[in-house]
């Protein structure tokens, strides 16, 4: 027989399902494959999300800090508000500047906004897509 040779006892040439197992292994291979890409890709995803939840908490953490720092100044300037956060890093009058120049920039790199009115202020995270005015803004 040519194609799909056999042989008895003596040595086996059997070609016949050869071809199709090596098929269903390929397939069961490509499968496990398929399947490990889509389980990194969800710890990915994951990791994203999480880092994501840590920068916003941070952000907020930082607009509370600031806060306060706004607060001993204007303890500090009898009563006055700053009128930049800047103010707050500068030294003067033998007093040490009360916030650090770096902690006036969110964890996607965009400085606060700080709007003040007569009596009150706001401070402004422009959050992950830095820009203020949109969506998702963290704002004290």
């Amino acid at each position: 027989m040519i194609g799909n040779e056999r042989e008895s006892n003596q040595g086996c040439k059997c070609k016949v399902g050869t071809t199709r197992i090596k098929r269903l292994f390929a397939v069961i291979g490509i499968a496990i494959l398929i399947f490990l890409c889509f389980w990194l890709l969800a710890i990915v995803q994951n990791a994203n999300t999480e880092r994501q939840t840590a920068m916003v908490n941070c952000a907020r953490s930082n607009i509370i800090e600031i806060e306060k720092a706004i607060q001993l100044f204007i303890m500090s300037h009898n009563g006055k508000m700053p009128d930049t956060l800047e103010e707050l890093t500068q030294e003067s009058n033998d007093k040490p500047a009360i916030f650090r120049e770096h902690g006036l920039v969110d964890p996607w790199g965009t400085k606060y906004s700080y709007r003040k009115s007569e009596k009150t202020f706001t401070i402004t995270s422009a959050g992950p897509d830095r820009k203020l005015g949109t969506a998702d803004d963290l704002v004290d």
